[in-house]
């Protein structure tokens, strides 16, 4: 099994027996169907981040529970490392990162995941010094960036959460350099791309402003 935490989060100090106990609570038979264990963060006052899971114990698609059930807000679980073997990240040259999803996203069209409503990552509030870093790390891999927005765009998933997506995709498609004409091009949304034209370079003015 694969997990990650980042080094500004913690985590409860048992929650690696608790992922082994709900790893184990799939049925042997089934388990090849499932990609691993999600689940929810607190923060530093125990409060739950994000939405719940529509019940204690759900088992859905990545796609489906965001894309379609709208849960959305931090999360934390694993993945089983093969599967992760099987489904490689992009890589460019001289890039360094690429948002997880683009994996999880892949993993989520063909393999379940258990959702449990059990907090046991402890998530700290975003300060302003890490938002920027975030953007920062962001806009130093764009194409990264790029491949992921653009694989969000290839699913049919609800007209703002695509266009929203299609904003990023024009946003991190700047930062690499590329033309309007590149976008267009090799976006999955030719005509919600033109339509994040204008936000997405607004976002990207705001990025360099930002990050000077």
């Amino acid at each position: 099994m694969f997990l990650t935490l980042d080094s500004d989060d913690a985590c409860v100090p048992e929650a690696l027996e608790r992922f082994a106990v709900r790893w184990m609570e799939i049925p042997t038979e089934t388990r090849d169907r499932y990609a691993g264990v999600t689940v929810l963060c607190r923060d530093e006052l125990g409060r739950v981040v994000g939405d719940e899971f529509p019940e204690d114990v759900y088992d859905s698609t990545t796609f489906a529970l965001h894309y379609r059930l709208g849960i959305s807000g931090e999360k934390w679980g694993f993945v089983r490392t093969e599967l992760l073997r099987q489904h490689l990240y992009p890589e460019h040259p001289g890039e360094r990162h690429v948002p997880p999803g683009y994996v999880w996203l892949r993993l989520g069209h063909s393999y379940l995941t258990r959702y449990v409503n059990e907090a046991l990552r402890i998530y700290f509030t975003t300060d302003e010094s890490i938002t920027r870093t975030l953007i920062s790390l962001r806009a130093r891999s764009p194409l990264g960036s790029r491949d992921f927005y653009a694989e969000v765009l290839k699913y049919p998933i609800k007209v703002p959460v695509s266009l929203k997506a299609a904003v990023h995709y024009v946003r991190f498609s700047l930062h690499g350099g590329c033309s309007t004409l590149s976008m267009l091009r090799s976006t999955p949304r030719p005509v919600l791309t033109f339509a994040g034209l204008l936000p997405g370079r607004l976002v990207y003015t705001r990025d360099r402003r930002v990050l000077r």
